[in-house]
């Protein structure tokens, strides 16, 4: 295997010791040079000092971070996903709120109705389709 060594700054003389070890060692100046390599040293003691920080501080507040997400997505998951939905049957009547596009007939439209409950209350949404499937109206409802 070829191991890189990060050689844009600082002592990365650590090639010298992989070599004598046996290992096949490229110097990895450019981007290009990470295509020829299956692993990477950076050398420097404050190098690996500074990534060990940063590695911790990110430790100490990824659980933070996945449970604000967990939040975050459950509140905004109650709006993208419907507690209940259902299509009006084709012979149903429309609901009197709902006015037809000149031309268009019950016949020629379907109603679909979506329910949502979330914590700071419910709502719903509505959505006219021609037959060939073309939303005409999608309104929101709180």
């Amino acid at each position: 295997m070829t191991i890189g060594v990060l050689a844009l700054q600082g002592d990365f003389d650590a090639h010298r010791r992989l070599e004598e070890l046996g290992a096949t060692v490229i110097l990895v100046r450019k981007a290009e040079d990470f295509d020829h390599i299956g692993g990477l040293v950076i050398p420097g003691r404050r190098v690996h000092h500074e990534m060990i920080t940063l590695t911790q501080r990110i430790k100490s507040h990824l659980l933070l971070g996945i449970l604000l997400a967990i939040v975050c997505f459950t509140n905004m998951g109650c709006e993208f996903l419907a507690e209940s939905t259902f299509k009006l049957a084709d012979e149903s009547r429309l609901p009197k709120w709902v006015t037809l596009p000149p031309g268009l007939t019950r016949a020629d439209v379907s109603l679909t109705i979506s329910y949502y409950s979330m914590p700071w209350g419910g709502s719903a949404r509505f959505i006219l389709q021609g037959k060939n499937g073309q939303v005409m109206i999608k309104e929101m409802a709180r």
